[in-house]
């Protein structure tokens, strides 16, 4: 059996001695760490944004349709009768008034035959003039017995032939008169030169267009919608239409009654109390569909991914002085408007995060910061 120096028992002894002094030390640092360790909980955990979400029972769906702003007349206008294109008065851009000349056909032919009609008239009211003088003798020389009766009937019937040939001639005058007219295209009405089709010096076949005039004033949007939602839809009342950046009340003039075949959509004719838009600019028309669906409105950052495509929320429980516990439930989301999205789901009363949800996970503990109520 090894026997310890007398040294190394005085060593053992000292180190006894040291630990019996620290003992109570240690013993009392131990102690303050477990008094109070809720502020050094509360120094780490991660602060929320909560809010309280509102129960609705329903929402309003608003809706898009886009249509085209359209001129209430335009027409593709053109000569009557076929000619060589003259004069062109008007171009492409250029505002013009009802009974504006717009161009002028080539009349040269029809001069000719107005002058041709007009001296074979004076011709026939020359011989007119005899007819009616000799016919005059005649009646004189027949009461004197001093000739046959024929005669006088002869000459009553070339008056009456001369008579029918003035009027035809007349009414050739008159279409000839009429041919001149209409060889100058007129504006049927006020508005704009949207297009022009000829250039001078074209024939022009008769009906061929030569112009588009889009009618100045009125303008219209024309846009289909659904036939549910043009149901419920009257003549007169106002609707929003977005031209551009800014939105005007439009008044609804008709409603279509039939459907569109290939768009399966009813036309709407609304009319713009504007001047300035221009022809086939792109309208957004806004409509509001009531949907008697409970749930709640949130805002976007309110929602994060969850498993099988579902839609989860994180609700906060209290578990403590000012610490709450993460719990995650299901949302199904029934619309989005922009930033805020509709959902329905078990969130009545409870205290929803606002934000920030991938910085947190079920069952961690957080603090909440002051409550939002929606």
């Amino acid at each position: 059996m090894e026997m310890l120096s007398p040294g190394g028992n005085k060593g053992l002894v000292g180190g006894a001695m040291r630990f019996r002094v620290l003992l109570p030390v240690l013993f009392a640092m131990s102690l303050l760490a477990c008094e109070k360790p809720t502020p050094v909980l509360q120094s780490r955990v991660l602060h929320v944004a909560t809010m309280v979400p509102e129960h609705m029972g329903s929402y309003q769906l608003n809706r898009r349709f886009v249509g085209r702003v359209k001129a209430a007349q335009r027409v593709d206008i053109g000569f009557e009768q076929g000619g060589k294109v003259d004069t062109l008065l008007v171009n492409q851009g250029d505002a013009v008034v009802a009974g504006q000349p717009l161009a002028k056909l080539d009349n040269r032919l029809l001069k000719v035959e107005g002058r041709e009609l007009t001296a074979r008239l004076s011709e026939v009211n020359a011989r007119l003039q005899l007819v009616r003088s000799s016919l005059k003798r005649q009646q004189s020389l027949v009461q004197k017995g001093f000739t046959a009766e024929q005669k006088l009937d002869e000459l009553a019937a070339e008056k009456q032939v001369l008579l029918a040939t003035i009027e035809r001639l007349q009414a050739s005058l008159g279409a000839n008169q009429l041919r001149l007219e209409k060889a100058v295209l007129v504006a049927p009405y006020t508005g704009v030169i949207s297009r022009r089709y000829l250039d001078q010096g074209a024939v022009a076949a008769a009906g061929v267009p030569v112009f588009q005039l889009l009618e100045s004033g009125q303008l219209e949007v024309v846009v289909g919608v659904p036939v549910d939602m043009a149901t419920g839809l009257e003549p007169g009342g106002d609707y929003d239409i977005t031209v551009g950046r800014d939105t005007y009340a439009a008044a609804l003039v008709a409603v279509g009654s039939d459907l569109d075949a290939i768009t399966r959509t009813v036309k709407l004719r609304l009319v713009l109390p504007i001047q300035q838009a221009r022809d086939g600019e792109l309208a957004l028309l806004m409509l509001s569909e009531r949907r008697d669906e409970e749930g709640y409105w949130l805002p976007v950052s309110a929602l994060i991914d969850g498993m099988r495509g579902l839609w989860n929320c994180y609700l906060v429980e209290l578990v403590g002085d000012g610490i709450y516990r993460v719990v995650a439930v299901n949302a199904r989301v029934l619309h989005t408007e922009g930033e805020r999205v509709y959902v329905a789901g078990e969130l009545d009363g409870k205290q929803l995060i606002t934000g920030g949800l991938h910085r947190v996970v079920p069952g961690q503990l957080v603090a909440a910061d002051e409550l939002a109520v929606h």
